[in-house]
């Protein structure tokens, strides 16, 4: 009878054990997948080329890792290093056709040369190691949403020529303001392929410029020192016009 209570008891133990750490992982990914955490807690927010990735095992010889070489575009966090360069390592990779995957570890092939990647790190012992495993970094993705805007303005006639010109604005300068659930938001991991130069835009500002209202171009002068200057010299050259 002692032995049978004592088996319940561990029972028990080892049911409410695992209980505790399926709820500390499941209380995890809600974490890593909040973008207020991931921003708290990086030391480093990154955008970046990958550069090489080299593989070797550990000491052990029971897991792979790879060193992953970096050159930063971007510093959204923390000091950039020197040479805009920085080194990650991962618990996961090939040495030839034997290949390593920890669970919480990126895929050993998602680290590729030349893929541009946000990373969020955390440095750990003096090593740079990525917040929360795989959900620590993305690859960026190239998205022409201002073509669909267009396409819904020329095509659909869903949009007027102000309307939309001001989500152009928005996608290009302030992109957080756009409803997550709207069709025209970037999603995680997407940036935004616009006209690098801008005259395109900026062409369109001055069309659309009598239609604007003094807030839409306070928004604008806010967020871009070039429509602030535009819109300065339109309004003076009103101002020209309308004297006797």
């Amino acid at each position: 009878m002692k032995k049978e209570h004592m088996k319940t008891k561990l029972i028990f133990a080892l049911i409410f054990f695992f209980a505790v750490i399926n709820y500390s992982e499941a209380e995890l990914v809600e974490e890593c997948g909040n973008a207020n955490f991931m921003a708290g807690h990086s030391d480093y927010i990154i955008e970046a080329t990958v550069e090489k990735v080299t593989s070797a095992w550990n000491k052990e010889r029971d897991t792979i890792l790879s060193h992953v070489y970096l050159n930063v575009d971007h510093w959204l966090k923390g000091a950039p290093l020197p040479g805009n360069k920085l080194k990650i390592i991962v618990r996961s990779g090939c040495i030839g056709k034997v290949c390593n995957a920890v669970e919480d570890e990126p895929d050993p092939d998602f680290f590729q040369q030349g893929k541009r990647i946000r990373a969020y790190l955390e440095n750990v012992d003096s090593e740079l190691k990525l917040l929360c495993g795989f959900m620590g970094t993305q690859e960026i993705k190239y998205v022409d949403m201002l073509s669909r805007v267009e396409k819904a303005r020329a095509m659909e006639d869903r949009f007027s020529d102000k309307e939309a010109f001001m989500l152009k604005a928005r996608l290009i300068f302030a992109p957080e303001t756009i409803d997550p659930a709207s069709e025209f938001a970037l999603k995680p991991g997407e940036k935004l392929q616009a006209d690098e130069c801008g005259t395109g835009f900026y062409k369109e500002l001055h069309r659309v410029f009598p239609q604007l209202t003094a807030e839409e171009k306070e928004l604008l002068g806010r967020w871009d020192p070039s429509c602030k200057d535009i819109i300065k010299v339109r309004e003076q050259e009103d101002t020209v016009s309308k004297k006797p």
